[in-house]
């Protein structure tokens, strides 16, 4: 997978989408444990558990706010005694994830769309796969916040839509 991963897309629907997918998790190799690892004990200075107090610290360093903490100790602390073990935060780690789509991917997706490789795909034609193939597919409220961003005259520029959806807020 690409490590080009962003942690907040301005676009709503990526964020709901990356909540509606399913729990499943991806295998984690020797180099990613030993990252999760090595995280964890930042986190905890060596301790055994991350606990709520530290991690809700920590983590609003990088803009998450408490709710955001609150929903992460929820899926990770079977035991709800406010503390994550290791294996409970890398198992947590791994669903993020499976969960999280690169630019990389997308782009890749689109591009199956782009048969001319012009950037840009006829609107019927996508808004049909999109709204009848996604996993899950897309509302008509979900197409509507795509096509505004990178839709004109019947084509969509998917090169828009993801400088869209990953540049960071205040670069676009």
């Amino acid at each position: 997978q690409s490590t080009g991963r962003h942690t907040q897309p301005p676009w709503t629907m990526a964020n709901r989408r990356r909540l509606d997918r399913d729990q499943s998790s991806v295998e984690l190799n020797d180099d990613q444990t030993q990252e999760l690892q090595a995280l964890f004990n930042l986190l905890t200075n060596g301790k055994p558990k991350l606990d709520r107090d530290t991690l809700k610290n920590d983590l609003s360093k990088f803009g998450i706010r408490d709710a955001r903490v609150e929903e992460m100790l929820k899926e990770a602390d079977p035991n709800n005694d406010g503390s994550i073990d290791f294996m409970s935060f890398s198992q947590m780690m791994s669903r993020k994830m499976a969960k999280s789509v690169s630019e990389d991917d997308m782009r890749a997706a689109f591009r199956k769309f782009d048969w001319k490789k012009t950037g840009q795909i006829a609107t019927a034609e996508l808004a049909e796969a999109l709204t009848s193939f996604g996993k899950p597919p897309l509302t008509t409220r979900e197409l509507s916040e795509m096509l505004a961003v990178c839709e004109k005259d019947g084509q969509v520029n998917y090169e828009a839509f993801l400088k869209n959806m990953f540049s960071k807020e205040g670069e676009q």
